[in-house]
């Protein structure tokens, strides 16, 4: 998670040429965990936001529709377990909201 930190910090200040390395190692750390699941998807889907701020927009739909349909995937109502608080990957189902807001 530290890569995808780091890169979501080079992103947000404006430097997605920074980012776009980070997310990619993330990805393959994620890739070599295990099965794919909301974690991988969290980054695909920030790695498209990088590649959009850099300009490559059919690149970063790409990214997001991985990251779509690996949550499609995930199964109903899916959190990811070890998010950093406050992220909310993984639920797109919209069964009730968030766990803690039914």
């Amino acid at each position: 998670m530290a890569y995808e930190n780091a890169a979501a910090l080079h992103l947000q200040a404006g430097r997605p040429e920074r980012a776009l390395p980070l997310f990619r190692k993330a990805r393959f750390i994620y890739e070599k965990l295990g099965p794919a699941g909301p974690l991988l998807a969290s980054v695909l889907s920030q790695e498209g936001l990088a590649l959009m701020a850099d300009g490559k927009v059919t690149a970063a739909e790409s990214e997001m529709l991985q990251a779509i349909d690996l949550l499609a995937h995930s199964g109903p109502g899916t959190v990811a377990e070890g998010a950093a608080p406050g992220r909310r990957v993984g639920r797109i189902d919209g069964a009730g909201g968030w766990p803690g807001e039914r």
